[in-house]
């Protein structure tokens, strides 16, 4: 049916008035829904029952503005979270896979009133049925999201058939003589890759760990243990004058023997094109001498516009200089992106690798940039790649990046799920995925999995097998991580030192994880990680004056860690003068002020926090369990006990997923809260103070620090079970800073970079001779 679409009509259970962009239920349930959510609840109302294609969705939903499928596919979930409906059991709306979606509810549009009619109350029209709360009704989008996710991990082949259908291009060497000319053979190497990692079934590791293997006698059999494939592609380039002249060889890694080789010579403007044949090439050996059922990849179409010789070269040494991951290089990579474009304006994957490039320059990965300055950066190479071709996983990978620093976590993991889509075998965004689903969303399973699912594609990645490591810590499956901790040590030396740490503070063990830290900061002076952590963990001991002396920019909740909750205050003002607008120093203002009991200032930063998380508590994201439990003080301040029912939840719901993930140990920056901890303060809050110190008790016997000065934990301090929880901590704190101190007032093997101060040594020679 059509109708005025204007007129307000019920889907089901729900009377919608689109003038006013409202859904409502009888029982005065009012859920407000973006203008674009309505559109589209509209346009599938006007077809009840008919399936209508995602082309023609995109067409009338969005007025004719082009938006990738993906952007769709979050739409529909905003609109099924609103609705209370699920994907798996559709009551609203049914998805056609690959074709499209169809609303299944009953619908039936409103008669125009007449001027004589008497008004009819909207109660009148609908049946009662009990919905979720509006605040809470972000977790259904996320449910929605993350079951698309493990679906789509579940097609993942079995590990069997996954090593046997695997393959790693290790970098081609450079026979031209010259070594300027190595991006070059790297980049036709990593195109290579690209074009096979296309292939339905194939999986291909990552450029960052098949590239750690070049030149030299490389066993290959070794090799293919570590990188954990069945098949080795290696070859050679020379490049002379315009001529060009690539030798392959496929290699059956169980065997040693050559399953394939080829030798190509052309004109140098054609390396599209051998690229293309050479990659087709290969799965016609594999498919022929393996048995396996592959297809052959279509052609180049990410290059095939690329006229200018000059543009792709540019590209390819961008791409050399951003795996290279250090600050330097990756503005080197923003340079060389930018000359690619300068030349061929059209060229898709420059756009979109630059938008990266771009964003990875934030002054928590390698740069200085603030979030909002990247994002105005990077939007409109973002918004050119994805005009010229939509189908590039690269310009997805970019717009989940940009949604994740815009704190919007579900249209972040729906770019990501897509960029997965066109690029199976895209491991870093596997990673990011995985960050996204832990931190924003505390959605710890399903982000185990995409973590595991990229390690699988990437497995020499430092940071993600040390991700991997913190995983198993916090999980407290020690043996395993000991395994992946001897793994990390051959890649990564400074990652390893500060895991090692990490595993060794397990139970409060604080000084080994200061140790780990200082190790790793021997190894590398600049890793910022340690530096970050290394002063939280100082806090922790009551070391405050030696904070500073280790890092000039610690983070504001050190401050509460010591006690010092004013001058998080001051810290935290003056961090929103340096990045207005940005979501991290409101968190930080927001808590800093409840810290000092100023309530009446703190509630507005607290409550727009709560807003903008959707109702989530979680992890490392925008509303942790701390700004829940000052929010329930500044509200129990204004004397509105009956309005933290929907905080509690929230807390109570996180501890929920912990528990189910098996998190029970705390490691600062990644799972600040554990299982134990998360449900004790739920019930605390909650008024079951017996039952909720029991659980606090546990996780602060098990290295849980629990921040001594906090005006919104005045109720916890004063009851007296959180005596003895205290006096242990304190008891903690002296015996692990007596251990720090014995070894740095000594003999300091980590002089380099920490030296205490002598009035702390003499202090601390002074209470032991007492």
């Amino acid at each position: 049916m059509t109708g005025d679409l204007a007129r307000p009509f019920q889907v089901g259970d729900w009377r919608v008035s689109p003038a006013d962009g409202h859904l409502t239920l009888d029982s005065g349930e009012n859920v407000p829904i973006r203008p674009k959510v309505m559109a589209l609840l509209v346009y599938l109302a006007s077809r009840a029952g008919e399936l209508i294609s995602n082309d023609e969705l995109i067409t009338h939903a969005w007025d004719g503005v082009h938006v990738s499928n993906a952007a769709l596919y979050y739409t529909v979930n905003k609109l099924r979270a609103a609705l209370g409906d699920n994907r798996q059991q559709p009551v609203y709306i049914e998805t056609v896979p690959k074709r499209g979606y169809r609303l299944i509810a009953e619908v039936s549009f409103e008669e125009p009133a007449s001027a004589n009619a008497p008004a009819q109350s909207s109660g009148e029209t609908l049946q009662k049925k009990r919905h979720t709360a509006p605040a809470l009704l972000i977790s259904g989008l996320v449910a929605i999201l993350i079951a698309a996710f493990v679906t789509h991990l579940s097609l993942i082949p079995s590990e069997k058939a996954a090593r046997r259908n695997s393959i790693a291009v290790l970098p081609f060497t450079n026979m031209s003589g010259d070594p300027d000319n190595e991006y070059f053979s790297d980049g036709v190497s990593e195109e290579i890759l690209n074009l096979l990692a296309q292939v339905p079934g194939l999986q291909v590791t990552s450029r960052s760990s098949a590239f750690q293997f070049r030149g030299g006698n490389i066993d290959i059999p070794d090799v293919a243990s570590q990188l954990g494939v069945a098949n080795i592609l290696e070859g050679s380039i020379r490049v002379s004058g315009t001529r060009l002249r690539i030798a392959a060889q496929l290699i059956d890694a169980d065997t040693d023997k050559h399953l394939w080789s080829g030798i190509y010579d052309r004109e140098i403007d054609d390396v599209f094109a051998v690229q293309d044949e050479i990659s087709a090439d290969i799965v016609k050996a594999l498919t022929s001498t393996m048995g396996l059922e592959l297809q052959i990849p279509g052609s180049n179409l990410s290059n095939s516009i690329v006229a200018s010789r000059q543009a792709h070269e540019a590209f390819l040494r961008g791409r050399y200089l951003i795996e290279q991951r250090s600050r330097a290089s990756i503005e080197g990579a923003v340079r060389e992106f930018e000359n690619a474009i300068s030349l061929e304006p059209e060229y898709a994957r420059a756009h979109a690798e630059l938008a990266i490039a771009i964003l990875m320059l934030v002054w928590d990965q390698y740069g200085d940039l603030i979030p909002a300055d990247a994002i105005a950066k990077a939007s409109p190479h973002v918004d050119r790649a994805l005009s010229i071709n939509p189908l590039q996983a690269e310009v997805h990978a970019a717009m989940g990046l940009i949604a994740a620093y815009q704190q919007k976590p579900e249209e972040g993991v729906a770019h990501y799920h897509r960029a997965t889509e066109l690029n199976p075998n895209y491991a870093s965004v596997y990673s990011w995925m995985a960050n996204l689903l832990q931190q924003s969303l505390g959605a710890y399973k399903e982000a185990f999995e995409a973590r595991s699912k990229s390690l699988s594609l990437d497995p020499l990645s430092k940071p993600t097998r040390y991700h991997k490591v913190v995983e198993l810590i916090a999980t407290n499956n020690l043996s395993e991580a000991d395994l992946e901790l001897k793994k990390l040590a051959s890649i990564a030396p400074a990652f390893y030192a500060h895991a090692q740490g990490q595993r060794n503070s397990v139970n409060g063990q604080w000084s080994d994880a200061i140790f780990g830290n200082l190790e790793a900061l021997t190894i590398s002076k600049d890793f910022s990680r340690s530096k970050f952590h290394v002063t939280k963990e100082l806090a922790k001991i009551h070391l405050p004056d030696e904070i500073m002396s280790i890092y000039d920019r610690p983070y504001p909740d050190v401050w509460n860690r010591v006690g010092r909750p004013e001058i998080a205050v001051a810290s935290t003002e003056w961090w929103l003068t340096q990045e207005p607008g940005s979501i991290s120093p409101l968190q930080a203002h927001g808590l800093a002020l409840a810290g000092v009991g100023e309530y009446g200032l703190a509630r507005p930063f607290l409550e727009q926090l709560w807003q903008t998380s959707g109702g989530l508590v979680s992890g490392t994201g925008v509303f942790q369990i701390t700004h829940a439990a000052a929010l329930i003080a500044a509200r129990r301040a204004d004397d509105e006990e009956a309005n933290v029912e929907d905080l509690l939840a929230a807390i109570t719901d996180e501890a929920k997923r912990l528990k189910e993930a098996g998190i029970v140990q705390t490691i600062p920056r990644d799972f600040p809260f554990d299982a134990d901890m998360a449900e004790g303060m739920a019930l605390f809050l909650g008024g079951e103070h017996k039952r909720g110190l029991s659980l606090i008790a546990k996780a602060a016997s098990d290295g849980h620090f629990i921040w001594p000065k906090e005006a919104y934990l005045q109720n916890l301090y004063g009851d007296p079970g959180f005596a003895p929880i205290l006096a242990d901590q304190k008891a903690r704190q002296v015996r692990e800073r007596g251990k720090v101190l014995t070894i740095v007032c000594g003999e300091n093997p980590y002089a380099s970079v920490w030296q205490p101060t002598r009035e702390t040594c003499d202090n601390f020679r002074a209470s032991n001779k007492d």
